[in-house]
């Protein structure tokens, strides 16, 4: 027997699969989008961003985003997926990163109490993260990627001011742990 309860989260539910175009309407993994406008490369977007930039390799640029009186290098790279879109399409992103902290020697030792801070400022980013990484040495970076598919100019620049903020908000945090512990 269905309790009263029961029968209108049936109501419910059955409702709102029939406003949706019901069952059949369901798309499957197979099925081909309609075929699109080819998206823009990344220079495309990055020219009508206005921001300055250089393209040191193919598929990488090193953009300077100032606000607020900082400047951040942030480097945007355009990277093909192992995979294909539905369409046949290559699957293009954008991915940023931009270093936080100074970089630091190898045999330095990240205080446990910036290793915190670091995860702490993580849980409260909507987009993009921060990391521990380096070739050799050690240096705290922000990143982020988007695919391209969609991608205009506008979100381009949204990601850019993010990482930019991100980074100089985090660096303000993360740099006196480093003065702390160097003593200086």
């Amino acid at each position: 027997m269905m309790t009263p309860s029961l029968m209108r989260r049936t109501a419910v539910a059955l409702l709102v699969v029939a406003s949706v175009g019901g069952i059949g309407s369901v798309a499957r993994a197979d099925d081909k989008p309609p075929k699109q406008a080819a998206p823009k490369t990344l220079e495309q977007l990055l020219k009508e961003t206005g921001f300055a930039y250089s393209r040191p390799k193919e598929g990488v640029y090193r953009v300077a985003v100032e606000s607020g009186g900082e400047v951040s290098m942030i480097v945007v790279e355009e990277r093909t997926m192992s995979w294909k879109s539905r369409d046949g399409s290559p699957t293009k992103v954008a991915v940023l990163y931009t270093q936080v902290t100074p970089t630091l020697p190898r045999e330095f030792k990240i205080p446990p109490a910036m290793l915190m801070r670091l995860a702490e400022l993580n849980d409260k980013f909507t987009f993009g993260s921060l990391s521990v990484g380096g070739s050799g040495e050690k240096v705290v970076f922000y990143n982020a990627s988007f695919f391209l598919r969609n991608a205009d100019s506008e979100m381009l620049y949204e990601y850019l001011m993010l990482a930019h903020s991100s980074r100089t908000s985090s660096r303000k945090e993360l740099v006196p742990f480093l003065q702390d512990a160097s003593g200086n």
